[in-house]
């Protein structure tokens, strides 16, 4: 008997060495993947009045970062870029925003507060 190991398909990293005959078939991860997707999608679709209403009033933080990443893909408006901003403006906008969330509960009067707060510094 010998005491060298069989031959592997492994590389000195661990990793399978090209042309390795195991595994899935090319493109099958992504096709399982896929399918999830496609399901929580179709998923959310029958459900999203009722997803939507609950992440409102339950988790209004993760509903406005989800709006604030949507917004500039849904349309484009004329506020001004941040970098625009003077000092004194930027520390306006920001007190402002910051007395608007801590009062306001609601979050469609937040977003209507919040749109015209922006509006009316960029028109200053």
């Amino acid at each position: 008997m010998t005491d060298s190991a069989p031959p592997s398909d492994r590389g000195p990293n661990g990793r399978f060495l090209p042309g390795h005959a195991g595994g899935l078939r090319a493109g099958r991860r992504n096709r399982a993947s896929h399918k999830m997707v496609l399901t929580i999608v179709k998923d959310f679709e029958a459900n999203q009045a009722e997803l939507l209403e609950r992440l409102r009033h339950t988790y209004t933080p993760s509903y406005f970062n989800t709006l604030a990443r949507m917004l500039p893909q849904m349309a484009h408006t004329d506020v001004s870029e941040v970098g625009d901003y003077s000092d004194a403006q930027a520390a306006r906008l920001t007190r402002s925003l910051r007395d608007m969330f801590a009062t306001t509960t609601d979050p469609r009067t937040a977003l209507a507060e919040m749109e015209a707060i922006l509006n009316s510094d960029t028109a200053e």
